[in-house]
């Protein structure tokens, strides 16, 4: 399969294109939700992507000659973050792989060029994943670690990764975090 990778830079097609992978990433199709825009008015997924072009913003997208197959961006989690879970100092990292093109090795491309724009600007990195998702083990290989355990917002344990954990602040309240 042929695939090209872009930075994803402010512009309004990346920024569609961000949203359709984060409501692949929040696997919002499992809860009946159809729409990928409505992940901008869900409280918490909308962060992810609102305003995108944010000092701290990074992202890299795949595209075949028609669309959108996957996409992985960071985000600078604010010093007066209220989402509770995510360690400050950090960049919270979302990625997605279309399901039409699972098995082509796309999520591990996408981490993989991630992680070298972390590294680069010595961002520590962190994200959350339902315990039941598989790319677990993608995160494993690319030196994550799990730092906690969450209840998402659907209620259902979820593991909260960080990635060059000695660089990050944790102050994780149990029990309040919701994605």
């Amino acid at each position: 399969m042929q695939y090209t990778l872009t930075s994803a830079c402010a512009t309004p097609a990346d920024e569609d294109a961000l949203w359709q992978m984060l409501y692949v990433a929040a696997q919002m199709v499992k809860d009946g939700i159809t729409d990928y825009q409505l992940a901008k008015t869900t409280p918490t997924v909308a962060p992810y992507m609102a305003n995108w072009g944010l000092p701290g913003d990074a992202g890299i997208i795949a595209r075949t000659n028609q669309r959108v197959c996957g996409a992985v961006w960071l985000r600078a989690v604010p010093a007066d973050s209220t989402t509770g879970y995510y360690p400050t100092a950090t960049h919270k990292l979302a990625i997605a792989v279309h399901p039409d093109f699972h098995g082509h090795g796309i999520g591990t491309t996408l981490m993989h060029g991630m992680c070298a724009v972390a590294d680069q600007r010595d961002w520590c990195v962190s994200l959350t994943v339902r315990a039941d998702n598989q790319a677990v083990r993608l995160y494993h290989r690319h030196h994550f670690v799990i730092a906690d355990t969450i209840i998402n917002r659907v209620g259902t344990p979820s593991s909260l990764m960080v990635r060059h954990q000695a660089n990050c602040v944790h102050t994780h309240d149990k029990g309040t975090a919701r994605r």
